[in-house]
């Protein structure tokens, strides 16, 4: 079943931790999945874009709201 409206506004809205609203992740999302149709199909390849895309040490990651 889709999410309302108002349900997808809550699941997605910026947070301290989402920075959904932030230009870098707006061009990074529109590069990797701007052309892609059907909402199902973008998540897959956003989920593929971030796993192979974003690299970093998770040894050294720091779980702190300025380290993230």
């Amino acid at each position: 079943m889709p999410l309302s409206t108002e349900e997808f506004n809550i699941y997605t809205a910026p947070t301290a931790f989402i920075d959904s609203d932030s230009e870098k992740v707006k061009a990074f999302a529109e590069q990797w999945a701007g052309s892609v149709k059907t909402p199902l199909e973008k998540a897959i390849t956003l989920f593929y874009a971030v796993r192979d895309r974003i690299m970093y040490d998770p040894y050294r990651i720091e779980l702190t709201r300025e380290g993230l």
